[in-house]
């Protein structure tokens, strides 16, 4: 089968941010696929065409689109349309059996239908946010007549795909509850990276390494995106109470967005930076296990609009998973609620960060709790989200929308 997969923010490991696309396509070429990623380069340099090269045994090809989380909403969109443009004739002309195309932006599926009806293959619509529901919530999409356009797209979208595959069950339900089937929806989370893990969960279980471990300061890691939606402030306070009761913890935040410089300048006139609060700037995925390996708990934060936090799904999440890392959260969402079920993690009080940092520390100063927490996080990747298991139910509802 030859698919024709867009995704506009695809990343390979030694690039910053997810790898959802590379990893599900590395897998569908071992399945004996011919996969095409069409999608953007988004650094800055003299490249100014399509060109080509091969990732995971995927042929990529790539459009320099210039992209960047520190852009304004209107660059953003322009980036958004320019891709969309371009990227059409591109799917098209590749004449693949089936198209992939995975959110987001929403305009994605601009080039997706087209593809699609230009050589009579069905599209597999992917949703990894709820756009534009989001957005309008968070006061981001303000323009009446934008708020219009992207409603008949989200539409649009829905009804033009064979299928959608949504990556929680709340997303789903939220979707169906638009008038869409829910049998033409299925359930096809992110994924633990369980093998690049492999090695974090090791050390940390090894009888050797547990005297360095339990007596040095506490490290509780934050690695992903420090914009608006991700609700970033919230670590700061934490840094402070931890810098007022003397907590023996150290918060390393990896990743980049409009507020690092903020919260930057925030962390130092509290006098919290550097001290219980340190900022790492954006690290490749292929180093994030180790980040993880010296870490004793993971936090992951929203901001407070109950339409994101409840349906989001970050990599980090599973990310700990893998690394066998318990989860703290400031929301109470899909991801939060499996962990604390689980026992793999701890949903914080968003409104009361004095009470949340006295529960982090409670918890992080508690040895036998770290290990059976750890534990916990590492089988519940394990057993639910293993990237073959995911790869290969995304293979079926490519094999099923072709029958």
């Amino acid at each position: 089968m030859r698919i024709i997969y867009l995704h506009q923010y695809f990343n390979t490991p030694e690039m910053v941010g997810g790898t959802r696309s590379y990893e599900i396509g590395r897998r569908l070429v071992a399945a004996g696929h011919d996969v095409h990623m069409v999608t953007s380069w988004r650094t800055p340099d003299k490249r100014s065409g399509w060109f080509e090269s091969i990732e995971g045994g995927m042929r990529v090809h790539w459009l320099p689109v210039e992209y960047s989380n520190l852009m304004d909403f209107k660059a953003r969109i322009k980036a958004f349309i320019r891709f969309a443009t371009y990227s059409a004739g591109r799917a098209a002309a590749l004449k693949g059996d089936v198209v992939y195309a995975t959110s987001t932006p929403l305009t994605i599926a601009i080039p997706g239908a087209y593809a699609s009806w230009r050589t009579n293959t069905p599209m597999i619509f992917e949703l990894r946010d709820l756009w534009p529901d989001v957005p309008i919530a968070m006061g981001v999409l303000k323009n009446t007549g934008v708020r219009w356009a992207s409603r008949r797209l989200e539409g649009f979208a829905y009804s033009r795909a064979k299928h959608i595959i949504a990556l929680t069950p709340t997303m789903r339900d939220f979707v169906s509850g638009k008038g869409v089937p829910l049998e033409k929806i299925s359930v096809i989370s992110n994924a633990a990276d369980l093998e690049r893990f492999a090695s974090v969960r090791a050390v940390t279980c090894t009888d050797e390494s547990k005297p360095e471990r339990f007596n040095r300061d506490r490290v509780l890691v934050y690695c992903g995106g420090l914009g608006p939606a991700h609700g970033p402030t919230f670590l700061v306070h934490l840094a402070v109470e931890f810098l007022r009761i003397g907590a023996p913890i150290v918060l390393l935040v990896a990743g980049d967005g409009s507020l690092r410089l903020e919260l930057e300048r925030f962390a130092e006139k509290t006098g919290c930076l550097n001290k219980t609060i340190r900022f790492l700037g954006s690290i490749p995925q292929q180093e994030v296990p180790r980040l993880y390996a010296d870490a004793d708990a993971s936090i992951m934060t929203m901001q407070d609009c109950e339409l994101l936090y409840r349906h989001s799904v970050q990599n980090k999440f599973f990310d700990s998973l893998a690394a066998g890392k318990p989860v703290f959260a400031n929301y109470v969402g899909w991801a939060s609620q499996l962990a604390e079920q689980h026992e793999a993690g701890v949903i914080l009080r968003n409104d009361d960060t004095r009470s949340a940092a006295q529960l982090i520390v409670e918890k992080v100063k508690d040895d036998a709790w770290l290990e059976r927490a750890g534990g916990h996080a590492r089988a519940l990747a394990e057993s639910q989200f293993s990237w073959d298991d995911l790869a290969a139910r995304v293979e079926r509802v490519l094999l099923g929308a072709t029958d």
